[in-house]
């Protein structure tokens, strides 16, 4: 700057120099911002997924080669089977292939690079390859499992070669497909470090810059605008992640406008912060619970076969009861009255899994949530009873809200059941006015939950019992959310306080 230059025409210049890197390190930090976004985009939304589909095509490929083997060593009258088992790893193979078509054609409008596209491109290519792949062996299979249907046995070992080179070029392809996915993932991986690495350092000398010409600045000012070395000292506290640091408002003057400015927009990242926080903790909920989803759904398919052929049995059992004695039958038939009863209640449990299992959206009907509360109060009465468990509730009428009540009547369960299990021998209920909202507070006499606990109960497979499950608190917890309420625990002097707040109308 040219000698004779007034202080505040000083100032401003070093304040615009400053500006201007802060400037330049903003946009460089947004550009790397976007380039980083469009890496995760891709990593995550597209190649791990198609990463995920190439293991599940490997894990097919690998049955089609045992299911092949069999074939080789089964003798001719079990063709059927065997006819039946083609079409269904074929059937997998394509289904896997259709799931990885499908996120390809997802991701690529979301792709801006013609590089990206052209390795997207390539994959779907592959796709297709790997489903004409899986054709050519199902026909060849099929051919083989003809002759050997027809007895024409030395037809069919003829075309054994023919098979396993199907065979090959179908687990080639997909291995290749597997490798350039994996491959892909590892080069975006390397390359965004390295975009890191260069934005940290072009970063970094903005910033050196921006001080340096801060610091001139406040040197420039040290005597006539003391109020700037307080309000640096905060900003750089703001600057270190320390979003609750306000800037003290000296004087109602341009200062402290800025300090005003400063501390609106502290407040500002500290809320987006906060928002970001809940988003990435609610999003890993939720994979979580649609894992458990699936998991749920494969158990129940899985029990509600046996408990079937259970029922069918036991319905047998009823038409021969009249062929024992006089004596025996009235105990006979009250046992298979038991077997039933208890047949029917796992029916209709594993009916209920289902069903929250596929996490239906709630269905909204006027209810009484103090009958609602009642009703629960009675299914548990005789269980805590023989349990040792008092239930005390307090329901008055609150008036007419709106909420699904099935599955509300669940989330209380779930949290009446928890705290008996967790010890409490009494448990206290009470449901709360709150106006807009209302709310249901459950208070017990158990061993309570840490501070660590609470961060953690509520999340799928986390249990402090030794014979817990870890769903019941979660599941819970999704249904409040779907409401669009809220399920926190309270500081209580003795055992545990959960508050459940729930809006009139859903």
């Amino acid at each position: 700057m040219k000698p004779g230059l007034g202080l505040r025409t000083r100032i401003l210049g070093a304040f615009l120099l400053s500006f201007a890197f802060f400037l330049g390190a903003t946009a460089f930090t947004l550009v790397q911002l976007d380039r980083f976004g469009e890496v995760l985009l891709l990593i995550d939304e597209g190649y791990v997924p198609l990463s995920r589909t190439a293991a599940q095509l490997d894990g097919a490929v690998v049955r089609v080669e045992e299911d092949l083997d069999r074939i080789q060593r089964d003798e001719p009258r079990r063709v059927a089977g065997q006819r039946s088992n083609v079409e269904l790893y074929s059937g997998i193979i394509d289904a896997y292939v259709s799931e990885g078509q499908k996120t390809i054609d997802e991701l690529r409008p979301r792709v801006s690079t013609p590089n990206e596209q052209l390795h997207l491109a390539g994959l779907e290519t592959q796709l297709r390859t790997i489903k004409e792949h899986n054709n050519t062996l199902r026909e060849s299979t099929h051919a083989y499992l003809d002759l050997t249907e027809e007895g024409r046995l030395a037809d069919a070992k003829a075309l054994q070669p023919q098979l396993f080179q199907d065979k090959d070029a179908l687990s080639g392809e997909v291995d290749r497909f597997g490798s350039r996915v994996d491959g892909r993932i590892r080069r975006l991986t390397e390359g965004a470090a390295d975009a890191q690495a260069l934005s940290l350092v072009a970063s970094g000398s903005f910033a050196l810059a921006a001080l340096g010409a801060g610091v001139a600045m406040l040197a420039l000012a040290v005597v006539s605008l003391r109020p700037i070395g307080s309000m640096t000292a905060q900003v750089e506290r703001l600057a270190g992640g320390q979003y609750e640091a306000r800037i003290d408002i000296v004087a109602r003057n341009e200062l402290g406008t800025l300090a005003e400015r400063i501390n609106a927009m502290a407040a500002a990242i500290q809320q987006r912060d906060a928002q970001l926080r809940r988003s990435a903790e609610e999003k890993a909920r939720a994979e979580r619970l649609a894992l458990i989803g699936q998991m749920l759904a494969q158990i129940t398919h899985e029990v509600r076969n046996p408990l079937n052929a259970m029922s069918l049995n036991a319905e047998l059992l009823q038409d021969e009861m009249d062929l024992l004695p006089e004596e025996r039958r009235a105990e006979a038939r009250e046992i298979l009255e038991t077997v039933t009863s208890e047949i029917g209640r796992l029916e209709r449990t594993t009916e209920h899994y289902l069903a929250m299992a596929r996490r239906p959206s709630p269905t909204p009907e006027e209810l009484h949530p103090d009958e609602l509360l009642r009703s629960v109060a009675r299914l548990l009465e005789e269980p805590f009873r023989r349990g040792g468990t008092e239930l005390q509730m307090e329901a008055t009428d609150i008036g007419v809200v709106r909420a699904d009540a099935s599955q509300l009547h669940q989330a209380l369960l779930n949290v009446l059941r928890n705290a008996a299990e967790a010890g409490a021998t009494r448990i206290e209920v009470s449901l709360h006015d709150l106006g807009a909202q209302w709310a249901v507070k459950v208070r017990d006499n158990g061993p309570g939950v840490s501070p660590e606990e609470a961060d953690r109960i509520f999340d799928p497979f986390f249990s402090s019992k030794a014979t817990g499950s870890g769903l019941g608190l979660a599941i819970t917890r999704q249904i409040v959310d779907d409401h669009g309420g809220t399920i926190a625990f309270e500081e209580a002097d003795e055992g545990a306080s959960l508050l459940l707040t729930l809006p009139r109308a859903l």
